[in-house]
This record gives structure tokens, sequence and C-alpha cells, in this order.
């Protein structure tokens, strides 16, 4: 079931992979991170029907199950984000990254949840940890420039547009 639930969810045949990956857990996995790993897939085919609630139901398991899955709390922290909730999202990325300081992703997607809430200053530092980690991803120069310009800080904007031209001229 979990292998035909993952086929389905690669054809974008999320029911389908729905009902499979229910069937597993309904059996029961072997082990407890088999289990996260249905839970984690499921909830993945939830927020690909845009189920962002069920999604989240299921990340939170995948956590409950495995504490330390910085992928889960990505996730979760993505859905909240979507749903307006930025202040759950945050924790749940500031979780991630207590886990795994270098997990780019969850500091790039806290600093857009933080610039949801206007807290601009706590956005620039989340997109420099990023630019540290990854100097060379062109977006995040340039929602970094967005936010030095939402700041005023038009000179700090204009070198973080200069630097996505330069890495991608075209």
């Amino acid at each position: 079931y979990y292998n035909r639930g993952t086929a389905y969810g690669t054809k974008g045949e999320y029911n389908k992979a729905i009902e499979d990956y229910s069937t597993v857990i309904a059996i029961g996995p072997k082990d407890a991170i088999a289990t996260a790993d249905v839970y984690y897939n499921r909830g993945v085919s939830y927020a690909n029907q845009g189920e962002y609630d069920k999604a989240i139901e299921d990340f939170s398991k995948v956590i409950e199950i495995d504490p330390k899955n910085t992928a889960a709390y990505r996730q979760r922290g993505y859905y909240y984000f979507l749903k307006g909730k930025y202040a759950k999202a945050i924790e749940d990325y500031s979780k991630a990254i207590e886990i795994d300081p270098k997990m780019a992703d969850a500091y790039y997607l806290r600093g857009m949840a933080y610039g949801a809430q206007s807290e601009h200053n706590k956005e620039i530092e989340d997109y420099s940890t990023v630019i540290a980690i990854d100097p060379k991803g062109t977006k995040i120069y340039y929602n970094r420039g967005l936010a030095y310009t939402d700041r005023g800080e038009y000179d700090n904007a204009i070198e973080d547009f200069s630097k996505v031209i330069e890495i991608e001229p075209q």
C-alpha cells in the first residue's frame, strides 16, 4: 500500500494516495520511523489537495512520533504560514533551526513570516543568515532587497538587487 500510495502521489492522484497511506496507518507499520514517514507522505498529499488543516494534523503526528524531524516542522510551518498563522509558522521554523542550524530553507521561510508581520529587522536577519549559508541564491537577495526597501534602506536594497543581476544577468 505504501509504495502504491507513493506512486499515486507522484502521479498527482492524491485521493488514491491518501487512501493507501490511510490503509498503511490502519494496518500499523513495523516501527515508529516508518509510521512517521507514512503520516508525512499523507500530509503532503493532503496539502497538495489544499487540505491544509488535515496536512497540519499529519505533520503534527510526525512530530509527535519523531520530535527531531525538521522536515515535518518545516512543512507544518509552511501550511500555518499559508493559513496566515504567522506566529505558529515562526515557532515551527525556529524549532527546525534549533534542530538543524544550517537549514537555510527554514531561515528563509521564517524570514517571510517575519516580513508578513512587518518585522523587517528579523526578516533581514534571517535572509542574511541564508546568504551566509548559501550565497548563490537570487531569490534571497531579491527578498532581502524588498525588505530593505520596506525599511527605506534604498542603498542596501540596490546592493541586493545588483547582486541578483550579477548572479543571473538575464
